[in-house]
């Protein structure tokens, strides 16, 4: 990496593993802007890199430029959601390209998720233990499907 830096590199756009490195990426190319498109998720779906609405802030120290990546009518309505509305309460397979199974963001809680997979470095991938997503989400499906919780659904 710092071989493409010293060829005078401005940008370079992160995805993937280098999501779940950010603390480490901006140690190595603090000069260098780092851009990413909040609503793709790789291949691994909910365990891929993407950026919720609500952790755009989380990110911010890590990430210079976030992108959209889709039609110009829908780059806006997300651009509303991410930098307007700062939040989303419904399906992320709404707004997230890549994953497949449904999850209402509304019960996703708190910061916690970004928090932990900035520096995650995909544990649960490599055969370590971690399953915060896992958890997350089994968590989230359990508070949607409360009936004490029922106010609040959409």
């Amino acid at each position: 990496m710092y071989k493409i830096i010293s060829f005078g590199v401005t940008d370079i756009f992160i995805s993937g593993e280098l999501g779940f490195e950010l603390d480490a990426v901006r140690k190595v190319i603090p000069k260098v802007n780092i851009r990413c498109f909040a609503n793709i998720s790789q291949p691994e779906g909910l365990k891929g890199f993407f950026i919720r609405p609500e952790d755009v802030d989380i990110y911010d120290e890590y990430v210079d430029v976030i992108e959209f990546w889709n039609s110009e009518d829908t780059q806006s309505t997300l651009y509303e959601i991410y930098f307007k509305d700062r939040e989303w309460n419904g399906d992320l397979r709404e707004i997230i390209q890549g994953i497949k199974e449904r999850v209402n963001n509304y019960y996703l809680l708190g910061s916690e998720f970004a928090n932990r997979r900035i520096g995650c470095r995909k544990k649960c991938l490599k055969g370590e233990r971690c399953a915060l997503c896992d958890k997350l989400v089994d968590f989230a499906k359990t508070l949607e499907d409360s009936d004490e919780f029922e106010v609040y659904k959409i």
